[in-house]
């Protein structure tokens, strides 16, 4: 029953909605039920209305960054951003394959890594997550080798993962670059969420989509199972070219507490899944469709249409791009969200979809642990890597790209209204 899948979710965030019953209505309007041992929360509107009363600071703590000078501050191309318990910042520099260890205050303590084969040396970045006990772990997707640092930075220990042998069971197998590390599962497993795809030609122009299957994986490297939906990008393809798709739903997976949370943005809903039982709870909220206006789709095109022509290919001008782009199906409505992260007290965030060529303040709709949507709160423009209880620690890029990794200050002042 609904208590029973409750208890085993989350024993403490989950009774207090869950304790209604399968199919009940709270007093906020929020419905829970059992659907086939699976918890499903349904929230009609908003717990905070129009208001957030959530505040972040107008100007960031500390920022990490620099057009010139020490290398250690010029960043490139910046993977993830996350922070330790004692405050120090840790920095996955793709450009340089190596992470980059800076204090509270951003002045650099260490670096550790670049580029290589070699122990603690990495050749692609694809996962670089928090571990326990502020240890980072992180995954080179062209070993397939997950490489556990100390909370110092020094090696602690090395994981080779095995390609399945049963590719049949498992979906397809574990190659280079197919899959990401999303993190760390309950019982000491690691998920590789498929994060790769391959562009394939179509007769007339297509939007679709690939995803490889996310694969569960033993302490000692050996896979286990799949577990959850893959990860998928959607492509638009014709006969002889291929490009990004301006309004692709772009599947996000995130992982907190032990479980896995993923979501499809074409639904205003988050999939949570555990090692041990699979799919245990589907998380809903009742935003309304945005529809896709004249406008939007001719800005579309015309962005794209620029951004391919910057990338000249044999036979592909900006004219043949254009009439690419002009066949391209129109969609009925945006996708609900375009990113998802878990906050480090089991919040959910969903950034809102926003064209990609715009710039400026980003606006996130953001669910309680227990599933119910508390409402929206608008960020700075940046790329958030790590959410905690009181900062938000992401990437800002100024108008030459030059990218900075900024630390924002998060005030939860009367959360505890809301329940």
């Amino acid at each position: 029953d609904a208590m029973r899948i409750a208890r085993r979710f989350a024993p403490a965030a989950v009774l207090s909605l869950a304790a209604c019953g399968a199919g009940d209505r709270a007093a906020d309007g929020v419905v829970v039920r059992d659907s086939s041992g699976v918890l499903i929360v349904e929230s009609p509107a908003p717990a905070w209305g129009r208001t957030s009363p959530w505040t972040v600071s107008t100007e960031p703590i500390a920022t990490i960054g620099a057009v010139e000078g020490e290398a250690a501050y010029q960043l490139h191309r910046v993977a993830a951003a996350l922070r330790l318990s004692d405050g120090r910042i840790v920095v996955a520099n793709l450009g340089s394959s190596d992470l980059r260890y800076y204090d509270g205050a951003g002045r650099h303590v260490r670096t550790v890594g670049g580029r290589g084969e070699g122990p603690g040396e990495f050749s692609t970045l694809a996962g670089v997550v928090r571990g326990g006990a502020d240890t980072v772990l992180v995954y080179d997707a062209r070993l397939l080798r997950l490489t556990v640092l100390a909370p110092e930075g020094s090696v602690a220990g090395i994981v080779t993962f095995q390609p399945p042998r049963d590719t049949a069971r498992f979906g397809g197998a574990l190659t280079p670059f197919s899959h990401a590390l999303s993190g760390r599962l309950s019982g000491d497993r690691y998920v590789l969420t498929g994060s790769g795809f391959s562009v394939q030609l179509r007769p007339q122009p297509t939007v679709y989509r690939m995803s490889h299957p996310n694969l569960m994986y033993s302490a000692a490297g050996e896979p286990l199972d799949t577990l959850g939906r893959g990860l998928g990008v959607e492509i638009y393809a014709g006969s002889r070219i291929a490009g990004p798709y301006p309004f692709a739903r772009w599947t996000r997976a995130a992982v907190h507490d032990g479980r896995l949370y993923v979501g499809d943005p074409g639904a205003p809903e988050v999939l949570v899944y555990s090692a041990d039982a699979g799919l245990e709870r589907i998380v809903r909220y009742a935003r309304p469709p945005e529809r896709v206006t004249n406008e939007l789709f001719e800005a579309a095109v015309e962005h794209a249409v620029e951004r391919q022509s910057r990338f000249p290919i044999p036979g592909a001008d900006e004219a043949t791009w254009r009439s690419f782009y002009g066949a391209m199906p129109r969609p009925e409505a945006l996708p609900a969200y375009d990113e998802l992260k878990v906050d480090a007290r089991g919040h959910i965030w969903l950034q809102d979809w926003r064209p990609s060529w715009e710039r400026g303040p980003r606006r996130w709709t953001i669910l309680d642990p227990e599933g119910r949507w508390l409402g929206a709160l608008t960020l700075p423009d940046i790329d958030v890597h790590d959410i905690g209880a009181d900062y938000i620690l992401g990437v800002w890029k100024d108008e030459l790209d030059v990218e900075y990794v900024q630390l924002f200050g998060l005030t939860r002042e009367v959360e505890a209204r809301t329940r």
